[in-house]
């Protein structure tokens, strides 16, 4: 059974068991999402995700509060070298990029 789920197989659910009778809280939910990404990526690529400069991609709308709490969450989850960018500044800088490279 994953650590993060009360299903069998069930690697990507979020939830408590159901016999621990608690809600988790939002930076522990992103912080078991966060660490299922980073397991996934171990068991198939050779580079530790721990290892790697990550930028994680955040709502133009968070706060600087939702944002350190993103960033707790994150370290939460083995992932200390982390850089929050904004969805809009993230698409601009996207766009940028597929334009230089088929312009």
């Amino acid at each position: 059974m994953s650590p993060l789920s009360s299903q069998p197989n069930s690697d990507m659910c979020l939830l408590a068991p159901p016999e621990t009778g608690r809600v988790l809280s939002p930076v522990e939910v992103s912080s078991r999402y966060i660490a299922a990404f980073h397991d996934a990526w171990d068991k198939v690529k050779h580079l530790p995700l721990a290892g790697q400069d990550i930028v994680l991609t955040v709502p133009a709308s968070f706060d600087e509060e939702a944002r350190e709490l993103t960033v707790q969450a994150a370290e939460q989850a083995g992932l200390p070298r982390l850089t929050l960018l904004d969805e809009p500044a993230a698409r601009a800088g996207i766009r940028a990029i597929v334009g230089l490279e088929h312009g």
